[in-house]
């Protein structure tokens, strides 16, 4: 178990150091089959990681746009206290920024899966 945990903790950090040096090495003329079974092994990590990645992030995205339509309800119903619409607006100021920065991620991620799996 921990020798399983510790190849994909190698593949992690694979991915996110030596996938950007990629383009280094080809102009210093590494071999080519070093670089090819680096993007096998990343298309393979990819695709057996791909929909779980997708569902948390879709998770956070629906629980967001929850939390937000919740807040909206409540803003309404504190409308006339001016303390309690203060820390709505805080809290919904907070779910907006959670929710776009998870947007955001995953649409760079979803790129950088793409570059990797169509490159």
């Amino acid at each position: 178990m921990l020798k399983k945990t510790l190849n994909k903790l190698n593949i992690i950090i694979a991915m996110y150091l030596w996938f950007p040096l990629q383009a280094f090495a080809e102009e210093r003329d590494v071999a080519e089959a070093d670089v090819n079974e680096l993007n096998e092994g990343l298309k393979k990590f990819i695709d057996e990681y791909n929909i779980i990645v997708a569902g948390v992030l879709g998770f956070g995205l629906l629980t967001g746009l929850l939390a937000m339509i919740y807040l909206i309800m409540k803003l309404s119903a504190v409308g006339d206290q001016p303390q309690a619409r203060a820390e709505v607006l805080k809290e919904m100021m907070m779910v907006g920024i959670t929710t776009a920065l998870i947007g955001a991620f995953s649409f760079i991620l979803g790129t950088y899966y793409s570059i990797i799996i169509n490159g």
